[in-house]
Formats: structure tokens, sequence, C-alpha cells
């Protein structure tokens, strides 16, 4: 699996339910305020291992750029390098201490700025966590990663050039001319009203340094690894909820640790929940299945799973094992587009991104 494939493969990876990091308690006079706040001294890379209550160890590499911007990469500590990726904006709050991380979805992450060098984890009450793993450590040199995600942005071509100013950061991209650029330049072309306007775009890509065509570099750049979609819309309107558990499409991307494969003569493995029925629908990669599921809040199992019966060349042992796996599933959890799902031990058992029905 390459970098960019793993952007979305860890459904709900920074545990947000205990990664609220703020200063608690006490009042803060307006010099330290500026004092405190300068110690981000952007841009900077700060990293290490996060544990909460009932979490698996992470890793954390934030990037924090002089624009405000933030690029977030999570990791299992146990299949690192892969990790999942967000971007956003980053503000110090007025008393000093805090920093503030705002992206695509609810609540925002707090951190204490503990000093320069140290950013402190607290729960969402403020409280101390004690847990020998609760710190980020500034680096030596600023390393910022090449954030790989779906990203929407307002897209423009003119005299040439591809242009992406993206919805939750602001940033005002330049589109490099490989991957699935032609693709989206077509579409663009194919939609706009008039020249020079510019439409909402969906892409799966990266943020990555590429040198321009005139003038210094590198410089951030939108790599369109692969077009979703082109929308009649001016501005970046409402940014879009989190999927449903229900009535979705999900892709199967990993099964615990292990990357899922689909050959030429396969379908793509995947599941679907209907309701009001509560049945399952679904492939395997070779043979489609069904079976009933129960759903009560976070807790989710599957019964009676049955399918057809042919024999494939390929992928009969990962079909298998995507079988077995639901078998085993007591819980989910969704961040924006990614489905996770647990055994009884908490242990990640599938990793699913949703799609548009087909």
């Amino acid at each position: 699996m390459d970098k960019g494939d793993f952007r979305r493969i860890i459904a709900a990876t920074v545990c947000w339910c205990s990664l609220a990091l703020f200063v608690s308690g006490g009042t803060t006079d307006p010099a330290t305020a500026q004092s405190a706040s300068l110690l981000i001294n952007p841009p900077a890379t700060f990293t290490g291992d996060l544990q909460c209550t009932g979490c698996k160890p992470l890793h954390y590499h934030l990037d924090l750029l002089a624009d405000g911007v933030y690029f977030l990469r999570t990791s299992f500590v146990s299949q690192m390098p892969d990790g999942f990726d967000a971007i956003g904006r980053w503000t110090v709050g007025a008393d000093g201490r805090t920093l503030e991380l705002r992206g695509l979805h609810e609540p925002p992450a707090l951190f204490e700025i503990h000093d320069a060098a140290t950013l402190r984890r607290l729960d969402q009450a403020g409280n101390t966590i004690e847990s020998k793993k609760a710190e980020l450590n500034r680096q030596a040199a600023f390393e910022p990663i090449e954030p790989a995600l779906r990203m929407r942005g307002l897209y423009t071509y003119m005299a040439d050039s591809g242009w992406f100013t993206e919805c939750i950061t602001g940033m005002r991209l330049p589109v490099a001319k490989e991957a699935d650029n032609a693709a989206l330049e077509t579409a663009f072309l194919n939609a706009r009203p008039a020249p020079g306007a510019a439409l909402l775009a969906t892409v799966d890509g990266r943020i990555a340094q590429r040198m321009p065509m005139e003038g210094p570099g590198p410089r951030p750049t939108l790599v369109p690894d692969r077009f979703v979609s082109i929308a009649a819309e001016p501005d970046c309107g409402t940014a879009p909820a989190a999927a449903s558990l229900v009535n979705t499409y999900w892709k199967l991307l990993r099964l615990g640790g292990a990357a899922v494969t689909v050959g030429a003569e396969q379908h793509e493995p995947h599941f679907i929940l209907l309701t009001p029925e509560s049945r399952v629908a679904g492939d395997g990669g070779c043979n489609r299945f069904t079976g009933s599921y129960t759903l009560e809040g976070d807790r989710l199992t599957f019964a009676q799973l049955a399918g057809t019966m042919m024999a494939c060349v390929q992928g009969m042992e990962q079909e298998q094992t995507f079988l077995d796996a639901l078998a085993k599933v007591t819980s989910w959890r969704i961040d924006g587009e990614h489905l996770e799902l647990f055994d009884a031990a908490g242990n990640s058992v599938a990793q699913l991104e949703s799609r548009y029905l087909r």
C-alpha cells in the first residue's frame, strides 16, 4: 500500500475522547500570556507517543506552520510509519497557554503549552491524565509531513495553471501537473460557467513540496492523486458531516494490521448496513454475503452471515478473514469518512472507508 492510500485507514485513531489538552485553572496576566504564546515560535514540529484510557498507543507528528495551518499525522505505534493525516487551523488562546487545533470535525483539540519544548495532554474536563505517555516534544528541526487525505476546495484554471484553495485551512495551492490532474482539469473545464470562475472540487491528494514554474521554491503544492468530483458551487459551503454507519457503502481497506488487496478478477470487498430491516449486505471479493446486525450506540454485532459458494483463483483466504473479522465485531467508531471495527478485547479487526453507493 502506498503512502497516499493509507491516509484513511485509521478511523478514529486520534482518541479525541481524551485528547483535549489545555491549561487548567488559575489566571494569566497579559504579559505572561504574550510570553507564553511566543513559545510556539512557528514553524515547529512536535512528536511523541500518546495513550488515552482504553486506547492503543498512538504516535503523533504535529506540524505548526507560521500561517496558522497545522498538519497532523497519527499512527498506531505498532504499525508505524503508516498513519492517518489531518489538516486545519491552529490558534493560541487569550491566556497564552492554550493551543487549539480546529479541523473538519468537532470538538477541537486543545493542548497546554507547557514550555517551549513541550505540549501536554489533559482530558476534556481539563484534568491531568495519569499516564507516562502524555506529552509531545518539540524537534530540533522543522520536519513537515506531506499530508495525504481527501480535500475539498475552490479550484480554478487559468493561463494553463490550476489553483486550489483548500476549504478548511484556506491554503491557496498550485496544482501539480501529475497524477490525476488531467481528470480534474477536464471536469472543471466542462463544468465552469465562465472563464475565471471557481468551482468546488473534491480530490484525494497530497500537499507536497514542488518547485514552482516561476520564483523561489520549493513550495506547498496540491498533488491530486485521485479526482473525486466537481460541484457547481462557487464557495466551500458547509463542511460535510461524518459518514453515517447505516445505509453507507463501506469499502474494506485493512484487516487487522494487513492492507487489503484486490486482484484484477476480484470484486471490491465492502458491506452496507441496511435499515429498517437491520440487514447487512456485502461482498468479500469473490462471494456476496448477507446477514443481520444489531446496533446499540457504539455496540455492533453481526449474525447469521451467509454467502454464495463460488470458488475464485484469488482472494479466497482474504475473504474468509473478512467474514471471520465481522463475526468478532463488538463495537465501532467513525471519524469523518473512516470506520473502524473492534473486537471484545478492543483490538482493531477491520478498517473501512465510505464510498458513494454503487
